[in-house]
């Protein structure tokens, strides 16, 4: 499953967006879209251009730098080596 990516305003953890193209939101990650990293950033950007700031985060709400990417994408067993 590759779908190991949310998308954050704030505090906040998107599900989905409204019929205007705005996005709603829960307080949980568990209640959030989960996502491919790909589809992730589009919707990251999407929300940006349309002035949310919006980012990128893994399942535990760490925003998605290049160390979070690269562990979310290894294989478990390179993890716990």
């Amino acid at each position: 499953m590759d779908e190991k990516f949310l998308v954050r305003i704030g505090e906040m953890f998107v599900t989905r967006l409204d019929n205007d193209g705005r996005p709603l939101c829960v307080d949980v990650p568990s209640g959030a879209l989960h996502l491919r990293y790909d589809v992730a950033d589009d919707l990251c950007q999407f929300l940006r251009k349309n002035g949310f700031h919006a980012y990128v985060s893994d399942v535990w709400g760490e925003p998605a730098s290049l160390d979070v990417i690269e562990r979310a994408l290894s294989p478990l067993d390179q993890i716990v080596d």
